[in-house]
């Protein structure tokens, strides 16, 4: 009994050790973003850097995905996935104010999860009625990041037509939640005027017009004919005309509306698309072979 005493009190005074060097460690990464932002605003910032200069989403993925790659144990991967997040969204908040507003259409219990998880416990959130409520506030700046459901097809009021204007400023979609997951189950995509980052994996954000109805399935075969990784999420039609119609659809890398993939899809389609516009790009989530949590 003594014997085990003895080895639990060693055991306990390593964890106690490895505590302070994470502190340490902690606290020295903070020091470190606070020192990135002054760099960035040219002195000190005291988090008062614009969103725009501050938020790298991207980055924040690539971070994820190298410690995922070299993890190992039996600590399950969305628990480490939990405590970055905190970290990162920490390290943000010294660099800029950061706020959330969600609008959850039928189940906003579901996407006020997806926007803790990804988050972490100290930002501020809020409940909107409306999507348009939330485009509206990140086009005035009164919140700096919005969560909205993921878009279905046959949706009353569709939000994602309205990224589709070409202001400055506009919102574009950032991220899609959650980031480290299982494959089927609640999905939602983060919203914010950022501009994306080329990490590598990413996934861009389309609407593409045209002027006759298109159904989902014939525009994915035409991108399966193609070989473009790409999606049609939902179809609308839109404007007052009766012959105006709008796809969200997603492709595989970041890309331009200039980019040849839709020379490309022009041709297959015997020109059905008038033109793209680039409303946003996602780094690709990791999928867990089980449910996070």
């Amino acid at each position: 009994m003594t014997d085990q005493r003895a080895l639990l009190d060693e055991i306990r005074r390593e964890i106690d050790a490895i505590d302070t060097q994470l502190h340490d460690l902690i606290m020295r990464r903070f020091s470190l973003s606070e020192q990135i932002a002054a760099v960035k605003s040219g002195g000190v910032s005291n988090g008062s850097l614009p969103l725009a200069q501050a938020a790298r989403p991207g980055r924040e993925a690539e971070i994820i995905r190298r410690l995922l790659a070299r993890h190992e144990g039996n600590t399950p991967p969305d628990v480490i996935v939990r405590l970055w997040r905190e970290i990162v969204t920490a390290s943000l908040m010294l660099q800029t104010a950061v706020s959330v507003e969600i609008f959850g259409s039928e189940d906003p219990h579901e996407i006020w999860d997806l926007a803790r998880g990804y988050f972490g416990s100290s930002v501020p959130m809020q409940e909107r009625s409306t999507a348009k409520e939330v485009l509206r506030d990140l086009s005035n700046g009164e919140c700096a990041f919005g969560v909205l459901p993921m878009p279905q097809q046959d949706e009353r009021e569709p939000w994602w037509p309205q990224l589709s204007t070409l202001r400055a400023g506009t919102p574009r979609i950032v991220a899609r939640l959650p980031f480290v997951g299982p494959n089927e189950g609640p999905s939602a995509f983060l919203v914010a005027a950022v501009e994306p980052d080329d990490v590598g994996e990413m996934i861009s954000v389309f609407t593409l017009a045209s002027n006759q109805a298109l159904s989902r399935n014939r525009i994915n075969g035409w991108l399966e004919q193609a070989s473009f990784e790409g999606h049609c999420i939902a179809s609308i039609e839109y404007g007052s005309s009766g012959n105006d119609y709008l796809h969200l659809v997603t492709f595989g890398g970041l890309r331009d509306a200039k980019d040849a993939i839709f020379a490309d899809l022009g041709s297959l389609s015997d020109g059905a698309f008038r033109e793209p516009t680039f409303i946003g790009a996602y780094p690709k989530p990791i999928i867990l072979d089980r449910p996070a949590g």
